[in-house]
C-alpha cells in the first residue's frame, strides 16, 4: 500500500519526519529493513532493557503464520520433547526429565503443546482471512513494517527479527513455567512466528529509527 506524503504527514502527527520515510520505504526500499536503535522495553521485566534491533518489515504476518503452521506439523512430539529437555536441563532438570518422559508411546507435554499451538495459529490465520484480525480493525497499515493505531495515533514497527544487540540488560520477572509451557516456548523458538516482533514507538522509549537512508529521532 502506497500513501502520499500529504496523507502520511496528516496520519503521523507525533512524528512529522516519518511521513517522508514511510513514503521512501514504499517507493524505493522493497527490502523493508528497519533499524530501531536503543529501544527500551519494560514488559515482563522488573528493570528496563535497552536494545537495538534490525527488523525485516517487508513480511506479511499471515504468511509467517502459514509457514509456521507448515513447519510445526512436520515436528514430531518426540523431537520437540528432546529439544525442550536439552534446552532446560541445566535450568530445571526435574521439568526437563518430565518433558522427555514417554508415556504409552507418546510424549504428552510436547504432544499437547504442538496441538494447542497449531490450533492457535490456525485461529489467528482464519481471523486474518475473514478480515477480523486486529490489524484490520484497529490499525492502518502504512508500508513495509509500519502501521498506525487508529485510536491512539501512535506508530508501531513490526516484522521479523534479524538481529538484536542489548546495550543495557534488564532483569526479567521470574516465571515458573510448567512442562507444557516449556515445550510451547521451544516450539516457537524453532518457528518463524517466534521471530515476529512489534514495537510501539513513544516519545521517550527509543533513540532513533533508520529506514531507507533516513533517520527519525524520538520527538521528531
Amino acid at each position: 500500500m502506497t500513501i502520499s506524503k500529504e496523507e502520511a504527514s496528516e496520519i503521523i502527527k507525533e512524528y512529522p519526519a516519518l511521513a517522508a520515510a514511510v513514503q521512501t520505504i514504499n517507493e524505493n526500499h522493497p527490502g523493508g529493513f528497519i533499524s530501531l536503535v536503543d529501544y527500551t522495553a519494560t514488559s515482563g521485566r522488573t528493570s528496563p532493557e535497552t536494545s537495538s534491533y534490525v527488523i525485516n518489515g517487508n513480511v506479511i504476518y499471515a504468511n509467517v503464520l502459514r509457514r509456521s503452521i507448515e513447519m510445526a506439523r512436520e515436528i514430531t512430539a518426540e523431537r520437540l520433547a528432546m529439544d525442550t529437555a536439552e534446552v532446560n536441563m541445566r535450568r530445571d532438570p526435574e521439568k526437563a526429565m518430565k518433558v522427555r518422559l514417554e508415556v504409552n508411546g507418546t510424549f504428552p507435554y510436547a504432544d499437547a503443546a504442538l496441538s494447542e499451538e497449531i490450533m492457535s495459529m490456525e485461529r489467528r490465520l482464519a481471523k486474518i482471512e475473514d478480515g477480523e484480525a486486529p490489524d484490520e480493525t484497529h490499525y492502518e497499515l502504512m508500508g513495509a513494517g509500519c502501521k498506525r493505531h487508529r485510536d491512539s495515533d501512535t506508530l508501531h514497527i513490526q516484522g521479523l527479527l534479524v538481529t538484536k544487540r542489548i546495550s543495557i540488560h534488564g532483569v526479567y520477572k521470574q516465571v515458573n513455567s510448567n512442562p507444557k509451557t516449556l515445550c510451547k516456548k521451544e516450539l516457537k523458538r524453532q518457528l518463524p512466528i517466534g521471530k515476529w516482533r512489534q514495537f510501539r514507538l513513544g516519545t521517550d522509549n527509543f533513540d532513533h529509527v533508520a529506514v531507507a537512508g533516513q533517520t527519525i529521532r524520538k520527538g521528531a
